[in-house]
């Protein structure tokens, strides 16, 4: 399998060339062309003993996340994904040593030997409608995520802190530490987006944000 990222950073895409047999599992609706050699199905597998790692041990099990399968009947089959919105595309290659959680809505590939559920940070009381949806990806394989404007990653030291937006996130490895935290002190909270309340990431690990916000078009249950 050989995949290429072009026509970055503002119209990427993302291109494989698939030997008979190899899988590509993708975000359903991001196919922009392909080989007449390839079979789709849709399907969600089933990962129920997917187990959380990281550091922030409230975040639940949900729901599986529904792909597109595109197999290869034979060697040198061809397909084109792309996302949604404009923006670069991140790859993330996972070793086993590192899982990532996926901002809902940045999530576009991988391959199969990379396991994905929905997860949902607990937060209580009042703020836990306000939570962050995540998709956990834990293997060995490779991870492509759509990032809505330009890419920034940063690496935390220990104990080291950053806040971040929630439509600005794209992915945060599952080692570090997340907390949901007030940014205004005084009553004109309300008029920031989420009232004010932002991402706060504590080290060690890796964050990875997006130069522009998605738009959130309601509160995620």
């Amino acid at each position: 399998m050989q995949h290429f990222i072009r026509h970055g950073p503002n119209h990427a895409s993302l291109d494989f060339v698939l030997n008979e047999d190899e899988i590509i599992q993708a975000e359903i609706d991001v196919m922009i062309a392909m080989s007449p050699d390839i079979e789709v199905s849709l399907s969600a597998v089933s990962q129920a003993n997917s187990r959380w790692w990281g550091s922030a041990r409230s975040v639940a099990i949900g729901e599986n996340v529904p792909t597109a399968n595109f197999v290869a009947k034979k060697d040198g089959a061809t397909l084109s994904l792309a996302p949604r919105t404009l923006g670069s595309i991140l790859h993330l290659p996972l070793t086993g040593e590192t899982n990532y959680c996926i901002a809902h809505g940045n999530f576009l590939a991988n391959t199969p030997e990379v396991l994905t559920a929905y997860k949902h940070v607990g937060f209580q009381g009042v703020i836990a409608k306000m939570g962050l949806q995540v998709i956990f990806a834990e293997g060995v394989g490779d991870l492509f995520c759509a990032s809505y404007g330009a890419i920034v990653r940063r690496i935390l030291n220990d104990e080291e802190s950053i806040l971040i937006d929630n439509r600005c996130l794209i992915a945060f490895s599952d080692i570090t530490r997340l907390e949901l935290v007030r940014i205004s002190k005084d009553s004109m909270g309300g008029n920031f987006p989420g009232g004010g309340l932002v991402n706060q990431f504590t080290g060690p690990g890796t964050v990875i944000y997006q130069t522009r916000a998605r738009q959130i078009v309601a509160p995620m249950q």
